[in-house]
C-alpha cells in the first residue's frame, strides 16, 4: 500500500512519537503485533505490511 506524503503525514499525526523510529527515507511504526516499515518511494510512502490482511478486525456484514 502506498500513501501520498500528505496522507502519510495525517496517519503519523495519529501515532505517538514514542512509537516511531524515523530515519531518512524510512519510518518504522512500532505496534504490539510487530513493526510496520514505511519507505519513501518517489513522492509516496509505501509499506508491504498488511498485504492481504486488515490491520484490525472487521465484523462481517449482517443481512437482515
Amino acid at each position: 500500500m502506498c500513501l501520498t506524503a500528505q496522507s502519510f503525514g495525517l496517519l503519523l499525526s495519529l501515532v505517538s512519537m514514542n512509537n516511531l523510529t524515523v530515519e531518512e527515507g524510512r519510518v518504522v511504526v512500532h505496534l504490539p503485533d510487530g513493526d510496520v516499515h514505511w519507505l519513501a518511494v518517489g513522492a509516496e510512502w509505501c509499506t508491504g505490511a498488511g498485504a492481504g490482511e486488515f490491520a484490525f478486525d472487521v465484523e462481517p456484514v449482517r443481512v437482515i
